[in-house]
């Protein structure tokens, strides 16, 4: 993803709870666009998984699902939260154009790094130990 920069925006949770993105202003967020239907996107999403519990003191994660319908598989399968772009806001602000696309905000709310496609464990890795100063 090309000229990425900071946009606030609103996502919800499968019980339409609304989350912020600003709300976490002061702390360092990756988010993460998928669907269900891209193996990619569920490759990735599962190296997050296995990863989340490192950082969850450190870093806001957002997985954003693209896809409009809650999918109880998924609520059901992962313990991090899965978000829902409902209204197709953040996907638009932050031009994404495929799935899975990784958009990494450090604390300052300066986007440090955004990738598109599938990533390796250890690269994944790496963007959350900078973004966590784990480094």
């Amino acid at each position: 993803i090309e000229n990425v920069t900071y946009n606030d925006i609103t996502i919800f949770k499968a019980d339409k709870t609304e989350a912020k993105l600003s709300e976490y202003k002061d702390k360092p967020v990756m988010l993460l666009f998928f669907n269900k239907e891209n193996t990619e996107s569920i490759e990735v999403l599962k190296k997050v998984e296995e990863m989340y519990k490192n950082y969850e003191d450190k870093i806001q994660f957002f997985m954003i699902n693209t896809s409009k319908d809650v999918d109880e598989e998924l609520e059901n399968t992962y313990t991090i939260d899965i978000y829902y772009d409902f209204y197709e806001e953040a996907t638009i602000k932050y031009n994404v154009e495929q799935v899975p696309s990784m958009i990494y905000i450090d604390e300052t709310n300066e986007v440090f790094n955004a990738k598109t496609g599938f990533t390796t464990t250890d690269a994944l890795e790496a963007n959350l130990d900078i973004l966590s100063n784990n480094i």
